[in-house]
């Protein structure tokens, strides 16, 4: 249990400063810069984790899942 709370607070912690965005200014970026807009790009990135799966019990039919062989791999 202890690890979970170690993993949701080190995503929580990631996230409102790369998201906190006003939807105004989101719309702006999506019109002007060739990124794209940083809700996706984190959104994207802690899907590529097995410890976001198991911090938030991410399952198949749930908005944030992806399937271990549809995660990036390096190596």
């Amino acid at each position: 249990m202890k690890q979970k709370q170690i993993l949701r607070a080190s995503i929580t912690g990631y996230l409102p400063e790369t998201c906190a965005m006003p939807p105004s200014a989101e719309a702006l970026q999506i019109l002007t810069d060739p990124h794209l807009p940083n809700f996706i790009r984190v959104s994207s990135v802690v899907q590529q984790f097995p410890q976001f799966h198991e911090a938030y019990g991410a399952a198949k039919g749930d908005g944030m899942f992806r399937a271990p062989e549809d995660r990036a791999r390096v190596w």
